[in-house]
């Protein structure tokens, strides 16, 4: 077994050798279950509590059946709360009343004006819109002959999504967060951040771009690729 290299820079054969050591702290790690939907069960919130790597609150769940699973948390939602999972096989005009915040429903069963986040878009496992802390999607209008919807994201666009996406009812959590004052760089690094030094500050061996390179050759990424288009 040959021992690793441990230095950047280029091979022999022209390839570029990029490693870098460890930096991030190793704690527990959470697994978020988005796919609620698929269990149709009913869970209870047992605890919330925040977690370094997200900036949204995390909640600890419960089902009828035993499991247990975390959540990403919503705002208002408290412990002891009832959350429940809605398609069109167990969805009624009588269980409106159920449709309480932090829930997962299919976009074609809310209402309009209704306040969202976590939109996971059709044939999706992870959400793709409102996913950070304080964010929330709205439903502006619904086209039930086309099988779509006018969402309004953060960003204040307006885009057309599709009916059958599920998402979970109400803003997410932690919505005092861009609020937030780090008194040192180290919290952030806690966090999962890290400081990025610039290509052209670099030494040749360990960037393209290093070495008095910058007026002389298009920027590059790390493993040589053009980075912006020159023309």
């Amino acid at each position: 077994m040959l021992p690793i290299k441990k230095a950047c820079g280029v091979n022999v054969c022209g390839t570029r050798v990029a490693r870098f050591r460890g930096w991030r702290i190793k704690n527990s790690m959470y697994i978020i279950d988005y796919q609620r939907c698929e269990l149709k069960l009913t869970g209870i919130v047992l605890s919330i509590f925040k977690s370094l790597y997200k900036s949204t609150f995390i909640a600890f769940i419960k089902y009828i059946n035993g499991s247990f699973s975390y959540i990403s948390s919503t705002h208002g939602l408290t412990i002891g709360q009832l959350l429940n999972a809605f398609d069109i096989f167990n969805f009624t005009k009588y269980t409106y009343k159920y449709l309480l915040t932090g829930s997962i429903v299919l976009l074609r069963l809310v209402p309009h004006y209704t306040i969202f986040c976590n939109l996971r878009l059709q044939h999706s496992t992870v959400p793709q819109y409102a996913k950070a802390a304080g964010t929330y999607c709205q439903v502006i209008e619904k086209f039930e002959d086309y099988q779509l919807a006018i969402v309004k994201l953060p960003t204040g666009l307006n885009k057309l999504i599709s009916l059958n996406s599920y998402l979970i009812l109400g803003r997410n959590s932690n919505i005092m967060n861009k609020y937030t004052i780090y008194g040192k760089a180290g919290i952030r690094r806690n966090a999962g951040d890290k400081p990025i030094v610039r290509g052209v500050a670099r030494n040749p061996v360990d960037h393209p771009n290093g070495g008095r390179t910058k007026t002389n050759k298009p920027e590059k990424s790390l493993w040589g690729w053009v980075a912006k288009n020159n023309c």
